[in-house]
């Protein structure tokens, strides 16, 4: 797949935050959910027009995210993809957050996931599409990133 001259950006609301171990709410009408294993980047520091050199340090760690997606919605419905990424619970996250100095190189992380207790096929981010944040879409306009806010913030643990 050859990369596009900008980012696909999509939205995952607050809503489609639950645990690792909660149920699923599929929208109705749902007939094409899939999922995919994601790496968490999670913002420690407010960071705005830093450099690619200083962009690890405002990262705080890392997590497992599913990203729940139906396809169908998100793919042959026409405008964005938020239409099938946005539902509540399509993004559960944790159970772990693991901090910087853990991970040495996140970009070579083997990952899997476990759905109904059946592990799926391991993920190796060494071969993703882009890269962060040293992928040339990270360098070419200040890009804003924030740490969550309190009030709405959740446990990554149960």
């Amino acid at each position: 797949m050859t990369l596009p001259d900008e980012p696909l950006l999509f939205l995952k609301p607050a809503s489609a935050i639950s645990g690792p171990n909660e149920p699923l709410l599929l929208p109705p009408l749902s007939t094409t959910t899939d999922y995919e294993i994601e790496l968490g980047v999670v913002i420690g520091r407010t960071a705005y027009g830093v450099s690619t050199s200083e962009a690890m340090d405002h990262i705080a760690g890392y997590c497992i995210v599913n990203d729940i997606t139906e396809r169908t919605w998100q793919l042959h419905r026409g405008g964005t993809w938020d239409k099938g990424k946005a539902h509540d619970t399509f993004a559960p996250i944790g159970p772990w957050l693991v901090t910087t100095d853990e991970i040495p190189d996140p970009h070579r992380l083997a990952m899997h996931l476990c759905i109904d207790n059946e592990t799926r096929p391991d993920h190796d981010h060494h071969h993703r599409r882009t890269r962060h944040p040293t992928h040339p879409h990270h360098r070419r306009r200040p890009a804003h990133a924030a740490p969550p806010r309190r009030a709405g913030a959740r446990r990554l643990a149960p």
